[in-house]
């Protein structure tokens, strides 16, 4: 190997016979770390299952928030929080997707959601908020049909299943009208 590296550094044929010219090189704006082509999603347990949503509907992520009951509610809400004065209305998918958790509430996550015609005023709590991952459509399966009907897709990993969860199906199906 030596040998053939002896010579003008700047020798093209003797680098690309040496197999490198597919490298990126950033000086001619080639970008070493492309970002994955796929929507973004924010990943999360509930429980022992990994949970996902759109990261487009997504307002923002905090801790627990003192809670108000309210009562009459349906099975799926917790009850309402105050957050920076406006009031939020906090959706438990522990409950829709049949799952138990043991963290505290206290150590619970308040995923903010965005979505169109509903505002910035529902939040899920969730129990551990994992990272933010991109999967491309070719990634997503469709669930099975023995799947709870809240998730609408699957993503399969080495290191377990990512339930995609539909958002707005589950806001519609906890609707207070």
């Amino acid at each position: 190997m030596a040998e053939s590296l002896k010579g003008d550094l700047f020798d093209l044929e003797a680098i690309q016979q040496e197999g490198f010219t597919s490298m990126p090189d950033p000086f001619f704006g080639e970008d070493l770390d492309a970002e994955p082509e796929g929507e973004k999603y924010i990943v999360f347990q509930i429980g022992d299952l990994a949970c996902a949503i759109p990261a487009d509907n997504v307002s923002e992520v905090v801790r627990m928030l003192p809670l108000t009951e309210v009562p009459g509610l349906p099975s799926g809400y917790l009850g309402i929080a105050n957050l920076r004065g406006d009031i939020l209305t906090i959706v438990d998918p522990h409950a829709l997707l049949n799952i138990s958790s043991e963290i505290p509430l206290a150590k619970s996550k308040l995923i903010v959601l965005s979505i169109p015609g509903i505002g910035k005023n529902v939040a899920f709590k969730v129990d551990r908020l994992r990272e933010i991952m991109v999967f491309a459509d070719e990634m997503i399966g469709r669930p099975a049909s023995t799947e709870n009907r809240h998730v609408s897709g699957i993503v399969e990993q080495a290191n377990g299943s990512v339930k995609i969860l539909n958002v707005q199906d589950i806001i519609n199906s906890i609707s207070l009208r």
